[in-house]
């Protein structure tokens, strides 16, 4: 019923110079919605983005009506550091899919074939689009989920839980429905 291997096109540890040519990679943009979130959170994020071994892509940052200003001030100082986009949406409706529709309809570079939604307590492996993006090639597959896991999980109880939650969910279920 189930297995904890994945059938994998694009193997783990395989080297780059196997991947597809840079100029056969698709433009990638990559959009991180964000509401109420800590600023520290939300910039180590965005490093882990900033580091990503891929050479075309963009981020866009959406603070997604955050009230309270010394949140999303830090973040926007950042990507503004950073060249990254940045948006803040005040009093902006239909919350993170609202969100992601005004970077769609209003930010999002012309030349982009994939988009990437991070949420903004995520940390990617700097190879995460190397390994993702060659994927789309094959015309059958629209819809990537890619797992993910939780940081400092060790400490509480709570976090414990939703650590083997998740390891089950990527171990298990997503391999036994592909």
């Amino acid at each position: 019923l189930g297995r904890e291997a994945w059938l994998r096109r694009v193997a783990r540890g395989v080297p780059t110079a196997e991947l597809p040519a840079v100029e056969q990679l698709p433009f990638v943009s990559l959009q991180v919605p964000a509401y109420n979130e800590p600023p520290d959170m939300v910039i180590a994020t965005l490093t882990s983005l900033c580091r990503l071994d891929y050479p075309n892509y963009e981020i866009i940052m959406l603070d997604d009506n955050t009230s309270v200003e010394e949140l999303w001030r830090p973040v926007e100082a950042w990507c503004h550091e950073h060249s990254i986009k940045f948006v803040h949406l005040q009093d902006w409706p239909g919350y993170k899919s609202g969100a992601l529709n005004y970077a769609l309809n209003s930010m999002i570079d012309p030349r982009s074939e994939l988009i990437g939604v991070i949420d903004s307590d995520y940390q990617l492996d700097s190879q995460f689009l190397r390994r993702c993006a060659p994927l789309f090639a094959d015309p059958s597959v629209g819809f990537i989920q890619a797992p993910q896991d939780y940081r400092d999980w060790q400490q509480a109880p709570f976090y414990r839980r939703l650590y083997y939650s998740y390891k089950y969910f990527f171990a298990v279920s997503q391999p036994s429905r592909n």
